[in-house]
């Protein structure tokens, strides 16, 4: 749907009496973002990338931010339990700047996961995750002057194997 609201925001910007214009222009940031993991299967402890990558799909630029210090991302087990990597635990201060997004552009953030984490919302220690399938979420704040939106995505499934 990206390229097509793009499409016809480029028409609304050419020709702004078209009535139709206001419909369809929510005026709120147009930022898609995906997930990727490789290796998408690890034993835990070892090492797995996960890169977030944010487009700019709208015709302005925009302003994006994830919180950083590997805190871009959660596991949500299929019993849709949360988990936080334990690398988020470790460096709560260390938080990434807004970046801004031209029109257009891609910004790739990097990030990993080793299986030890810690549930959503747990006072608890740190510690490896069960054996199984993650699904790796991620959720990008944008905006655009005074509107701003949280887009979520991810789908990419990490899998962690018994050591």
């Amino acid at each position: 749907m990206g390229v097509e609201k793009s499409l016809f925001a480029a028409l609304c910007a050419a020709m702004p009496f078209f009535a139709a214009c206001g419909l369809w222009d929510d005026d709120l940031p147009d930022v898609a973002v995906s997930v990727s993991v490789a290796p998408a299967t690890v034993t835990l402890g070892d090492t797995a990338r996960i890169v977030v990558e944010v487009r700019n799909s709208g015709l302005e630029d925009v302003t994006v931010w994830l919180p950083g210090c590997n805190m871009d991302f959660t596991l949500r087990a299929g019993s849709g339990t949360v988990y936080h990597p334990a690398e988020q635990v470790v460096c709560p201060l260390m938080l990434r700047p807004p970046d801004t997004l031209r029109r257009g552009a891609v910004l790739r953030y990097r990030n990993f996961s080793t299986g030890v984490a810690i549930e959503a919302g747990s006072v608890g220690a740190p510690a490896l995750l069960p054996p199984g399938s993650y699904r790796v979420e991620v959720a990008v704040q944008a905006s655009r002057g005074e509107r701003a939106r949280t887009i979520v995505g991810g789908g990419a499934v990490l899998t962690f194997l018994p050591r």
